[in-house]
């Protein structure tokens, strides 16, 4: 096989280029047909729930209306309220007492263990149980022996702030956000007898009690079943999903993606899903967390060697006003594994993570943080994080200085090709006044498995953006060859309080390539962007100018054109009216025909928030080959083509090599020229490069002014002189068109 690594010059100037602007954004494609996505959602009834199991032997248990703790101290179940729920609204089930007969029987203090799908104590006197439901807890006090048949009385403190009142045959525990209920309990022996029980409030639990009359007649064992639920006071209280995350891992072609679910307003909880090349669902749910400590802001990427990602959140635990950064690995995509929590900083925030693609298998990851040193100066700093949970040296100063610097987006990964050159770039703000910040770049690249940082870069004059809730991301690198450029893309203010969308390319030294500044359809939300290696995709919200409700989101593929970035792609994501917030992306850097994984939050009915999912090819629709007639000559001349006809893909030209002669293919620009000394022959080339042999593969360079051209390829025949053949010895085949997506 003969490689062809660039098309020859004359080539480059003779295709179309294209649009060397792009300034305009009306003037990028017309959005392409939206494409549905996938989601995830957590269980509910009929499902088994997740479970959690932390190193101090806590269980924690979640589902899509409650979550439960279980710990030495006995069990806490929380009822899901709605996101808009002003906190979190436990009850404690503790202080368990039993009496057989009137005489105590033994309660020990003992520590939780997961049985199937229940969880145990195994109290001596009786064994206390939680049966694990996706719509509720069923709660049984179990009695294997008994030294006597008389009457069982159970006693089971309760320590919450909701009101309990009688409802029904069990009893409610509301409280301002809603409420939740205790149901009614019911005694069944081993032979299946049951008895509905009287279940009294006191104020302070519960005490049921088993008649002497049943106890006498039962079979061993016995078992005493209220049933816990949760119920709504406001058919319409919203389920919010934020932050959806992905990362790509491309040899095992399956991605990972985190988001947060809103708890309540003091509690949230990040969970994981694995997704196949299609983007669908593979598997249920995973739990990051869903204690209630707050987990919030995950980010997530991914270690391709390790088949492995990396899940970081701002954590505030339970009592606690101060946060941290912590970080879960998953590890594994047919039977993936969570690890165990783990801790990345104290007194910070705001986290992001690099990945690694291609590089080593010692490679660790990178953790990008918000320190908070003081009320007014924060700084940035770095931590890699290896494979196994562990942190990977000290922390790294990215920008320590006497300011306040805030809120770093590290790129997805450092890029393909040596670890010599590989980089990740960090983005973050510094504030240059009251009202004002300025956004700056650093790098970081493992060279040697020491610090490397090339130096911080101030992102132009125009970079200027008010605090608040803007934001900006950074790509991964294009491929070492390019010399690893990155893209910055941000919200930038433009005229009055409308925002304008900004995309700057960066060298691996942070000198300005290439930039664009939309002129506006609309204003411009919640942002991000990487890189394929070649062209960066940038995904966006869209904005209504006077109420900033979500229009929808777009995709756009974009490449340097001299001066500026041309935008050569452009869809649209589906059901613009869900209002789809927070799109994320992450690169496939493959020789699929899908390059991107694209996450986002929509609102498809009131209440009702998911996280939805799809492919991006990054390429134009349209045609990409086509074939005419120009075949010629007895024997003909005949081949194949294998087409990834992308910037940064390759064309293979496959010629039919006959046993008394010699093959090859023309390439140019598409012509259609009459050979007068051949009747019936057609060259369908301009003839600009003559490739010898049969099997040849041509790189598409990546250059932006090679979309939309269109190449002509045709094979030919040299055999020994021969009646039919032109000039007597040479056939030819069909010309195959190609356009440059």
């Amino acid at each position: 096989m003969h490689q062809v690594a660039f098309l020859p010059l004359a080539l480059v100037a003779a295709l179309p280029l294209a649009s060397a602007g792009a300034q305009d954004r009306l003037a990028a494609p017309a959005p392409s047909a939206p494409v549905a996505g996938a989601s995830f959602r957590l269980p509910g009834a009929g499902e088994r729930p997740l479970i959690d199991r932390l190193q101090d032997g806590t269980i924690w248990v979640g589902a899509e209306t409650y979550k439960a703790g279980f710990d030495r101290s006995g069990a806490r179940f929380v009822p899901f309220l709605g996101s808009q729920a002003q906190r979190n609204w436990p009850a404690a089930f503790r202080g368990k007492r039993v009496t057989l007969g009137g005489k105590a029987l033994p309660c020990l203090d003992v520590a939780p263990q997961l049985v199937g799908d229940a969880v145990e104590f195994a109290r001596g006197g009786m064994i206390e149980r939680y049966v694990l439901r996706g719509d509720g807890l069923e709660q049984t006090f179990g009695f294997e022996t008994l030294s006597e048949r008389a009457e069982i009385v159970v006693t089971v403190g309760v320590e919450t702030d909701h009101e309990v009142m009688p409802f029904g045959d069990g009893h409610r525990f509301s409280c301002p956000d809603g409420s939740f209920e205790y149901g009614r309990a019911t005694a069944i022996d081993a032979a299946g007898r049951q008895l509905a029980l009287t279940t009294r409030w006191t104020g302070q639990g519960f005490e049921i009690s088993v008649p002497a009359s049943f106890v006498a007649e039962a079979s061993l064992p016995l078992w005493i079943d209220p049933l816990v639920y949760t119920t709504y006071f406001f058919a319409n209280s919203p389920r919010e999903l934020r932050t959806p995350d992905i990362a790509w891992d491309t040899s095992a072609g399956h991605g990972t993606i985190c988001w947060e679910r809103v708890f309540s307003a003091t509690d949230r909880d990040v969970f994981v899903g694995i997704c196949d090349g299609a983007m669908s669902p593979v598997g249920g749910v995973l739990t990051v967390d869903f204690s209630t400590d707050d987990w919030r802001k995950p980010r997530i990427a991914g270690n391709e060697i390790a088949d492995q990602a990396l899940v970081v959140a701002e954590v505030v635990p339970v009592g606690s006003s101060a946060s941290l950064v912590r970080g879960r690995t998953v590890t594994g995509f047919a039977n993936p594994v969570v690890g165990a929590a783990f801790l990345i900083a104290n007194n910070a925030g705001n986290p992001d993570v690099g990945g690694v693609r291609e590089l080593t298998a010692a490679a660790p990851y990178l953790v990008a943080y918000e320190y908070n040193f003081s009320a007014i100066d924060h700084d940035i700093y770095g931590q890699r994080v290896n494979t196994d949970g562990t942190l990977a040296g000290g922390s790294i100063s990215i920008d320590v200085s006497s300011g306040f610097e805030e809120r770093p987006e590290i790129s997805k990964s450092c890029g393909n090709g040596s670890a010599s050159s590989a980089a990740w770039g960090i983005a973050y703000r510094r504030r240059t006044a009251q009202d004002s910040g300025e956004i700056r770049v650093a790098y970081y690249g493992p060279v040697s498995g020491l610090r490397s940082i090339n130096g911080q870069s101030s992102v132009s004059a125009q970079s200027q953006v008010p605090l608040g809730d803007l934001t900006w991301a950074i790509s991964s690198p294009t491929d070492e060859a390019l010399g690893r450029q990155h893209l910055v893309a941000m919200q930038k203010p433009g005229v009055g309080s409308l925002l304008e969308l900004r995309y700057i390319l960066l060298s691996s030294t942070g000198g300005a390539q290439a930039a664009t500044t939309s002129h506006r359809t609309y204003d411009y939300g919640r942002l991000d962007v990487d890189s394929d290696g070649c062209r960066f995709a940038l995904a966006y919200e869209k904005l209504d100018h006077s109420t900033a409700v979500p229009l929808g989101a777009e995709i756009i593929t974009l490449a340097q054109v001299g001066q500026s970035m041309d935008v050569q792609d452009l869809v649209e994501l589906p059901n613009p009216l869900n209002q789809h917030r927070a799109p994320r992306l992450a690169a496939r850097v493959d020789n699929a025909a899908a390059y991107y994984g694209v996450v986002w939050a929509e609102l498809p009915s009131a209440g009702s928030w998911r996280v939805s999912m799809r492919t991006y090819s990054g390429v134009q629709d349209g045609p990409i080959l086509g074939t005419r007639a120009t075949a010629c000559g007895t024997p003909q001349a005949t081949g194949s083509i294998l087409l990834r006809p992308y910037l940064g893909g390759y064309i293979t030209l496959q010629a039919n090599q006959p046993s008394n002669g010699a093959v090859g293919w023309f390439v140019g620009l598409p012509a259609n020229t009459a050979l007068p000394f051949c009747p019936g022959c057609t060259l369908g080339t301009d003839l600009m490069l003559v490739l010898s042999g049969p099997v040849h593969t041509v790189d598409v360079p990546c250059d932006g002014r090679f979309v939309g051209g269109t190449l002509a390829f045709q094979s030919f025949l040299i055999t020994l002189p021969a009646p039919g053949l032109c000039l007597g010895n040479i056939a030819l085949g069909d010309t195959a068109d190609i356009t440059i997506r």
